[in-house]
Protein backbone atom coordinates (compact mmCIF):
# COMPACT_ATOMS: atom_id res chain seq x y z
CA UNK A 1 0.00 0.00 0.00
CA UNK A 2 1.57 3.88 -0.67
CA UNK A 3 1.08 6.48 1.22
CA UNK A 4 0.83 9.80 0.56
CA UNK A 5 3.09 11.91 2.71
CA UNK A 6 3.42 16.09 3.38
CA UNK A 7 7.52 17.02 4.14
CA UNK A 8 8.31 20.73 5.28
CA UNK A 9 11.23 21.90 3.02
CA UNK A 10 12.76 25.45 2.78
CA UNK A 11 9.55 26.95 3.58
CA UNK A 12 7.38 24.74 0.93
CA UNK A 13 5.50 21.87 1.26
CA UNK A 14 6.12 18.68 -0.86
CA UNK A 15 4.37 15.41 -1.35
CA UNK A 16 6.41 12.32 -0.28
CA UNK A 17 4.93 8.57 -1.61
CA UNK A 18 5.59 6.11 1.70
CA UNK A 19 5.99 2.31 0.48
CA UNK A 20 4.41 -0.10 2.60
CA UNK A 21 2.76 1.88 5.63
CA UNK A 22 -0.74 0.74 6.36
CA UNK A 23 -2.66 0.47 9.57
CA UNK A 24 -2.19 -3.44 10.36
CA UNK A 25 1.54 -2.92 9.65
CA UNK A 26 1.98 0.66 12.39
CA UNK A 27 -0.18 -1.65 14.62
CA UNK A 28 2.36 -4.85 14.30
CA UNK A 29 5.26 -2.62 14.77
CA UNK A 30 3.78 -0.97 17.60
CA UNK A 31 2.71 -4.20 19.33
CA UNK A 32 6.56 -5.26 18.67
CA UNK A 33 8.00 -2.03 20.40
CA UNK A 34 6.09 -2.42 22.94
CA UNK A 35 7.21 -6.04 23.42
CA UNK A 36 10.80 -4.81 23.63
CA UNK A 37 10.16 -1.08 25.43
CA UNK A 38 7.65 -1.54 27.69
CA UNK A 39 4.11 0.55 27.38
CA UNK A 40 5.54 3.35 29.24
CA UNK A 41 7.99 3.69 27.12
CA UNK A 42 6.12 3.92 23.93
CA UNK A 43 4.96 6.95 22.10
CA UNK A 44 4.16 7.95 18.64
CA UNK A 45 7.12 9.57 17.85
CA UNK A 46 9.13 6.40 18.72
CA UNK A 47 6.75 4.54 16.15
CA UNK A 48 6.89 6.87 13.81
CA UNK A 49 11.58 6.84 14.15
CA UNK A 50 11.17 2.97 14.00
CA UNK A 51 9.04 2.75 10.66
CA UNK A 52 11.62 5.82 9.43
CA UNK A 53 8.48 8.10 8.92
CA UNK A 54 7.47 11.59 10.06
CA UNK A 55 4.93 11.09 13.05
CA UNK A 56 2.40 12.85 11.37
CA UNK A 57 2.09 9.71 8.31
CA UNK A 58 1.26 7.75 11.53
CA UNK A 59 -2.16 9.95 11.42
CA UNK A 60 -3.32 9.39 8.03
CA UNK A 61 -3.68 5.93 8.91
CA UNK A 62 -5.10 6.21 12.81
CA UNK A 63 -6.52 9.14 14.42
CA UNK A 64 -5.00 8.51 17.78
CA UNK A 65 -2.60 6.83 20.54
CA UNK A 66 -5.93 5.77 21.68
CA UNK A 67 -7.13 4.25 18.49
CA UNK A 68 -3.64 2.56 17.74
CA UNK A 69 -3.55 0.68 21.25
CA UNK A 70 -7.25 -0.74 21.01
CA UNK A 71 -5.46 -1.71 17.28
CA UNK A 72 -2.70 -3.51 19.79
CA UNK A 73 -4.93 -4.86 21.56
CA UNK A 74 -6.88 -6.59 18.58
CA UNK A 75 -3.47 -7.98 17.35
CA UNK A 76 -3.09 -10.14 20.83
CA UNK A 77 -7.07 -10.84 21.05
CA UNK A 78 -6.03 -12.71 17.62
CA UNK A 79 -4.11 -14.74 19.59
CA UNK A 80 -7.03 -16.33 21.12
CA UNK A 81 -8.18 -19.09 19.82
CA UNK A 82 -12.24 -19.69 20.93
CA UNK A 83 -12.68 -22.92 22.32
CA UNK A 84 -14.94 -25.68 21.11
CA UNK A 85 -16.39 -27.09 24.14
CA UNK A 86 -19.95 -27.33 24.13
CA UNK A 87 -20.02 -27.24 28.27
CA UNK A 88 -20.31 -23.66 29.12
CA UNK A 89 -17.98 -23.94 31.81
CA UNK A 90 -15.23 -25.68 30.42
CA UNK A 91 -15.23 -23.12 28.02
CA UNK A 92 -14.93 -20.72 30.68
CA UNK A 93 -11.81 -22.35 31.47
CA UNK A 94 -10.47 -23.11 28.30
CA UNK A 95 -11.06 -19.55 27.12
CA UNK A 96 -9.42 -18.21 30.74
CA UNK A 97 -6.10 -20.53 29.89
CA UNK A 98 -5.58 -19.28 26.29
CA UNK A 99 -6.55 -15.70 27.24
CA UNK A 100 -3.71 -16.40 29.70
CA UNK A 101 -1.06 -17.38 27.07
CA UNK A 102 -1.71 -14.91 24.78
CA UNK A 103 -1.36 -12.35 26.97
CA UNK A 104 1.86 -13.72 28.36
CA UNK A 105 3.17 -13.91 25.22
CA UNK A 106 2.74 -9.83 25.35
CA UNK A 107 3.39 -9.25 28.86
CA UNK A 108 3.77 -4.97 28.21
CA UNK A 109 -0.12 -5.37 26.87
CA UNK A 110 -1.99 -6.99 29.79
CA UNK A 111 -3.56 -3.38 31.13
CA UNK A 112 -4.48 -2.81 27.55
CA UNK A 113 -6.71 -6.15 27.07
CA UNK A 114 -8.43 -5.29 30.38
CA UNK A 115 -8.98 -2.36 28.56
CA UNK A 116 -10.31 -3.71 25.46
CA UNK A 117 -12.99 -6.25 26.70
CA UNK A 118 -14.47 -4.11 29.85
CA UNK A 119 -15.44 -1.65 27.46
CA UNK A 120 -16.44 -4.17 24.50
CA UNK A 121 -14.03 -3.02 22.18
CA UNK A 122 -13.77 -6.89 20.61
CA UNK A 123 -17.64 -7.52 19.98
CA UNK A 124 -16.97 -10.49 18.73
CA UNK A 125 -14.91 -11.77 21.76
CA UNK A 126 -17.30 -10.30 24.46
CA UNK A 127 -20.11 -11.94 22.28
CA UNK A 128 -18.13 -15.66 23.04
CA UNK A 129 -18.07 -14.93 26.57
CA UNK A 130 -21.73 -13.63 26.99
CA UNK A 131 -22.68 -16.81 24.32
CA UNK A 132 -21.15 -19.52 27.25
CA UNK A 133 -23.05 -17.88 29.81
CA UNK A 134 -25.92 -17.73 28.22
CA UNK A 135 -25.66 -21.53 27.12
CA UNK A 136 -25.16 -22.08 30.90
CA UNK A 137 -28.68 -20.65 31.78
CA UNK A 138 -27.34 -17.03 32.66
CA UNK A 139 -29.91 -14.31 31.65
CA UNK A 140 -30.87 -10.63 32.32
CA UNK A 141 -28.81 -9.47 35.26
CA UNK A 142 -27.56 -12.40 36.20
CA UNK A 143 -26.07 -12.81 32.70
CA UNK A 144 -24.57 -8.89 33.18
CA UNK A 145 -23.09 -9.83 36.69
CA UNK A 146 -21.29 -13.19 35.74
CA UNK A 147 -19.84 -11.46 32.70
CA UNK A 148 -18.33 -8.90 34.88
CA UNK A 149 -17.41 -11.61 37.45
CA UNK A 150 -15.79 -13.44 35.25
CA UNK A 151 -13.94 -10.94 33.12
CA UNK A 152 -13.00 -9.08 36.52
CA UNK A 153 -11.00 -12.15 37.62
CA UNK A 154 -9.81 -13.13 34.61
CA UNK A 155 -8.37 -9.66 33.70
CA UNK A 156 -7.15 -9.26 37.22
CA UNK A 157 -5.68 -12.01 38.39
CA UNK A 158 -3.71 -12.20 34.78
CA UNK A 159 -2.73 -8.46 35.26
CA UNK A 160 -1.40 -9.27 38.76
CA UNK A 161 0.45 -11.77 37.89
CA UNK A 162 2.47 -9.79 35.19
CA UNK A 163 2.98 -6.70 37.54
CA UNK A 164 6.62 -6.64 38.06
CA UNK A 165 7.31 -7.59 41.86
CA UNK A 166 8.94 -4.78 44.27
CA UNK A 167 13.01 -4.47 44.08
CA UNK A 168 13.17 -6.11 47.67
CA UNK A 169 10.41 -6.68 50.47
CA UNK A 170 11.32 -7.28 54.02
CA UNK A 171 9.88 -10.97 54.72
CA UNK A 172 9.69 -10.52 58.24
CA UNK A 173 7.53 -7.28 58.03
CA UNK A 174 5.30 -8.89 54.58
CA UNK A 175 5.36 -11.96 55.39
CA UNK A 176 2.14 -12.28 53.22
CA UNK A 177 3.22 -9.89 50.81
CA UNK A 178 5.85 -12.73 50.17
CA UNK A 179 3.91 -15.45 49.53
CA UNK A 180 1.63 -13.74 46.48
CA UNK A 181 5.19 -12.90 45.30
CA UNK A 182 5.49 -16.55 45.03
CA UNK A 183 2.96 -16.71 42.36
CA UNK A 184 5.12 -14.14 39.80
CA UNK A 185 5.20 -15.69 36.33
CA UNK A 186 9.34 -17.30 37.04
CA UNK A 187 7.44 -19.07 40.04
CA UNK A 188 6.27 -22.57 39.15
CA UNK A 189 2.79 -22.37 40.91
CA UNK A 190 2.44 -19.05 39.30
CA UNK A 191 -0.54 -21.43 36.57
CA UNK A 192 -1.08 -23.33 39.15
CA UNK A 193 -2.33 -20.08 41.10
CA UNK A 194 -3.91 -19.11 37.97
CA UNK A 195 -6.37 -22.11 37.59
CA UNK A 196 -7.43 -22.10 41.06
CA UNK A 197 -8.22 -18.29 40.94
CA UNK A 198 -10.23 -18.86 37.84
CA UNK A 199 -11.78 -22.34 39.07
CA UNK A 200 -13.34 -20.20 42.57
CA UNK A 201 -15.10 -18.36 40.00
CA UNK A 202 -16.31 -20.27 37.75
CA UNK A 203 -17.67 -22.58 40.71
CA UNK A 204 -19.29 -19.58 42.51
CA UNK A 205 -21.42 -19.17 39.19
CA UNK A 206 -22.20 -22.54 38.99
CA UNK A 207 -23.69 -21.98 42.68
CA UNK A 208 -25.19 -18.56 41.05
CA UNK A 209 -27.24 -20.97 38.63
CA UNK A 210 -28.62 -23.31 41.65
Amino acid sequence: MLTVGRVATAGKTRTRVIAGLSRPAIARTALELIDRDGLAAFSMRRLAAELGVQVGALYVHVPDRDALLVDVSMLVADEVRLPTSPAWDDWLAAFARRWRRAVRRHPHTAALMGTLVSSAGDLDLVEAILGALHRGGFRGRALVEGYNAFLGALVGVVTLELTPAPPSVDVDSHPLLRELLATAPSHPSAEAAFTAAIGVVIEGLRQALR
